[in-house]
């Protein structure tokens, strides 16, 4: 129990002084408010006594705080950007620094517990010091706005706000559409096409740019995928496509018609990847018509001639089973 009393006094009221009230805070130092109990005492041919509870609230006690520091520390986006003071959206890496100078000063006999970074959703609790710099590091972060919050021991805070230089709002590159064609939904050769956008601006130091694309096949029984080839990727603004035709299993040929196939592309740029994959099911014709002849469950074999072929199955007239052989 801590007390504050005051002499005899014939006045109706007391008012204790400011510096009475705050001395009180000292015996709450986790805490925004104490409950406390007022006495009367009265003096005459009797002695009396009256007390009310009440409760003091701790105001006007926020950290005193002003400033910190930021830089990017991630060696890819400085590299783009030029510096460590302008944030590429999404991949660089926010360290913010609290420097000695700049340290949070606890008011009114609290202390300081910690500080608070938030960048966007993302946030990071960072060890306070009196005689030191502290930091903390938030990786790829998605906005530009950094807050700082130091924290005392009543759970009290002050925040800082500050905002990069240059903040690039960059977005990933991507394949919205993509699609793998045999010509005429039969036979070997195969149309690959698609298209997407990237982000097509400047970072500082560098543009950024398209720096590789190509495609990967593979049958769809198994695991290890083959790369076809290198892809041209036309520009427009920042969208890219690409149409053509493209090689196989057998080569410039394109891919055998017995069999089916996963096909994707992968297209790159300074920053990030996309990866679209499609099925190419098989090409064999359930009739091939030529002009010199025609063909069941397969193509027609111009080699063998004739002017019916049938591939892969029995023949029957009439109900009956023909035997060929």
């Amino acid at each position: 129990t801590r007390r504050l009393t005051s002499s005899k006094t014939t006045n109706t009221s007391y008012t204790w002084s400011a510096a009475q009230i705050l001395s009180m805070l000292q015996y709450f130092k986790t805490s925004n408010s104490s409950s406390i109990k007022v006495g009367v005492i009265t003096y005459g041919n009797s002695e009396y006594y009256s007390e009310k509870v009440g409760t003091l609230n701790v105001v006007n006690s926020n950290p005193t705080f002003s400033n910190f520091t930021y830089e990017d520390t991630n060696a890819t986006t400085i590299k783009l950007t030029g510096g460590n003071q302008a944030i590429v959206k999404g991949y660089s890496n926010v360290k913010a620094i609290v420097s000695v100078a700049n340290k949070a000063i606890a008011k009114n006999y609290a202390s300081i517990s910690k500080y608070r970074l938030v960048i966007g959703s993302k946030q990071l609790d960072i060890n306070y010091s009196s005689d030191a710099s502290v930091s903390g590091t938030i990786n790829k972060v998605e906005s530009n706005i950094f807050n700082m919050y130091a924290i005392d021991s009543r759970g009290n805070s002050t925040v800082k706000q500050i905002s990069p230089n240059r903040y690039l709002d960059y977005s990933d590159i991507i394949i919205k559409q993509a699609s793998v064609q045999r010509t005429g939904g039969v036979g070997s050769e195969v149309t690959l096409a698609f298209s997407g956008t990237y982000w097509g601006y400047g970072f500082g130091a560098m543009n950024n740019a398209i720096t590789s694309c190509y495609y990967e096949y593979k049958t769809t029984t198994s695991d290890s995928w083959i790369k076809g080839g290198d892809l041209s990727v036309s520009l427009d603004g920042n969208n890219i496509s690409f149409k053509g035709t493209i090689k196989g299993d057998i080569g410039a040929n394109g891919f055998d018609i017995q069999k089916s196939f996963n096909i994707r592309v992968i297209v790159k740029d300074r920053l990030s990847q996309s990866i679209y994959t499609m099925t190419l099911g098989s090409g064999t014709p359930a009739i091939a018509i030529t002009k010199k002849g025609v063909s069941v469950n397969g193509m027609y074999k111009e080699s063998l001639g004739g002017a019916l072929q049938i591939w892969n199955g029995d023949v029957y007239i009439d109900g009956k089973k023909i035997n060929f052989s």
